[in-house]
């Protein structure tokens, strides 16, 4: 079930496979880089014991959560007096003109034949203007397609103020562009106009409302009026009490520098926009107000961090997941009803807690790494350094392992903005990653790589298994990892490649890319003394 977005997952069918094939009942798994947990249900589903561990507490955070059995009957009461409280609460936005208004008002306008309906999702777009000629000059005698492309939008742009939805107007009208990308438009627009100040953005621009339903009158939609105008306005210049939270965080590492992946944007609060930071501010708020236990507590707040990509600025018209690897706001997005959001969200978790509740809620026994060995716990969750994991020697029987990319997916860069939002301190020192900013290399990567498999074959039993998820492009890529399998003396005993299920923007700009995983499965010796590497 799709209930939250995270990077890499493999599907769970796969990992059930494995489980299969290279474990048997009562053994125990390891998981070092465990993700969002799919190891952890598919493991208790076949009566496996099993050892969770993520650094990201992000993803220690979604796994927990998501592979937990929850008392289904407090946790449709604490979610029925949520909803009854922000539907009937009246709360203080604070402007220039004090107001009390209930979540729901936000999210209302007038239909053109004056019912009132509430709003699904507003889209919005960017408004740009240009600036003089004087960069054109330095930067046009490089001679790129790209360059060229850039300076043909450029001539062809209006003098005042234009919405990118104008731009797009102008662009297809243009014979020498109407046959170009669009992806291609939007690069010479970034990386050309933008980049080199040819073009600046000045501001957003509300242009239509879509309603949750349709109208008596027929309408679903409508342009946005200047009823509508002032109330956005109204509620951009407002602020929320002191006590009520979202984050400003700038998109820092510790050391000072902005992230490796990130496209003109300095701080979280600029990804959202000042309807949605005010009502997830108050959702969070009372969730954490509810008298109920810290699970239930944990399940709702999990709700609310799986709709924060989807509330923010980065989610397009006509599109899905967070597919861009990085935070940025399109040229075009919408704005999505919180409430509405929330709401559907719940509905899904709770269809996959009466799942989880089928699967595997009598062997839910949740304990330390020490339970689990001694048989009194089915799972542990732990959140250490996979370098550095607190298992004695020679005690896993079967460990699935899916290594950090190298510099593809920045894990703990992504995970930031919902781990703030839910007040988690992600530890960047720790990852295993190759980021420049971070000041770390491939040298650095492959150490760290190397300690952590140090560490697994450490804790794995003689005879005991291990299956390596290998998604590399280079040659260099699978040496690196030979040369690991070989010092450790581990002993490849088979190698399968998995097609992905679907194909991701690189796969589809770039045919020669490698279009699934490689799955190794190695056997730890009973004479195997560990080298050190």
């Amino acid at each position: 079930m799709n209930l939250i977005r995270f990077w890499g997952s493999k599907p769970n069918d796969i990992i059930s496979n494995l489980i299969k094939e290279y474990s048997k009942d009562g053994d125990i798994i390891l998981d070092p880089f465990g993700g969002k947990g799919v190891t952890v249900i598919e493991a208790l589903k076949m009566r496996r014991r099993v050892i969770y561990n993520d650094l990201n507490p992000y993803a220690f955070f979604i796994a927990k959560n998501l592979s937990s059995p929850s008392n289904l009957s407090e946790l449709e009461k604490a979610f029925n007096l949520l909803i009854k409280k922000i539907s009937t609460t009246r709360y203080s936005i604070k402007n220039s003109k004090q107001k009390f208004v209930t979540l729901d008002q936000l999210y209302s306008t007038r239909c053109k034949c004056g019912a009132e309906r509430k709003i699904r999702y507003t889209t919005w777009s960017l408004l740009y203007k240009r600036n003089s000629m004087e960069h054109k000059k330095y930067i046009q005698n490089k001679g790129r397609r790209l360059e060229e492309i850039a300076f043909r939008i450029y001539d062809i742009l209006p003098s005042e103020e234009f919405s990118y939805h104008e731009l797009r107007r102008s662009i297809e009208q243009d014979p020498s562009l109407r046959k170009v990308k669009p992806n291609v438009i939007t690069r010479a627009i970034n990386e050309v106009l933008i980049k080199n100040k040819l073009l600046k953005v000045v501001g957003e621009q509300p242009l239509e409302i879509i309603y949750t339903s349709r109208c008596k009158c027929g309408l679903i939609r409508k342009d946005v009026e200047r009823e509508d105008f002032l109330k956005l306005k109204e509620i951009s210049n407002a602020s929320l009490p002191a006590n009520y939270y979202y984050p400003i965080d700038e998109l820092k590492y510790d050391n000072g520098k902005y992230f490796y992946k990130r496209r003109n944007i300095s701080t979280l609060d600029q990804l959202f926009t000042k309807r949605n930071l005010i009502v997830l501010s108050i959702l969070q708020n009372e969730i954490q107000s509810l008298h109920c236990s810290d699970e239930i507590k944990d399940a709702l707040l999990f709700c609310l961090s799986s709709i924060i990509f989807a509330s923010s600025k980065m989610q397009r018209p006509r599109a899905g997941a967070w597919s861009v690897g990085c935070y940025w706001v399109p040229p075009s997005f919408i704005e999505r009803n919180v409430i509405e959001l929330f709401k559907s969200r719940y509905r899904k978790l709770l269809k996959w807690k009466k799942i989880v509740k089928g699967l595997y809620e009598n062997y839910f026994l949740l304990g330390n790494v020490e339970d689990v060995l001694k048989k009194s716990a089915s799972v542990a969750f732990l959140k250490m350094d996979a370098q550095n994991l607190p298992i004695p020697n020679d005690c896993i029987d079967y460990i699935i392992v899916d290594p950090p990319q190298m510099d593809e997916i920045q894990y703990f860069e992504l995970s930031f903005l919902a781990a703030k939002w839910l007040k988690l301190d992600i530890p960047f020192e720790k990852e295993i990653v190759v980021n420049p900013r971070q000041g770390k290399d491939k040298e650095t990567y492959w150490n760290m790589l190397k300690a952590a498999f140090q560490e697994f074959t450490r804790v794995l039993k003689p005879r005991g298994r291990i299956t390596v998820m290998l998604h590399g492009e280079e040659e260099e890529y699978f040496r690196k990892f030979r040369e690991i399998f070989e010092t450790l003396k581990l002993k490849t005993i088979s190698t399968t490649f998995e097609k992905y299920r679907f194909k991701n923007n690189f796969h589809r700009n770039d045919r020669k890319r490698l279009n699934g995983d490689y799955y190794i499965t190695l056997e730890k010796q009973s004479s195997n003394r560990l080298q050190q590497i």
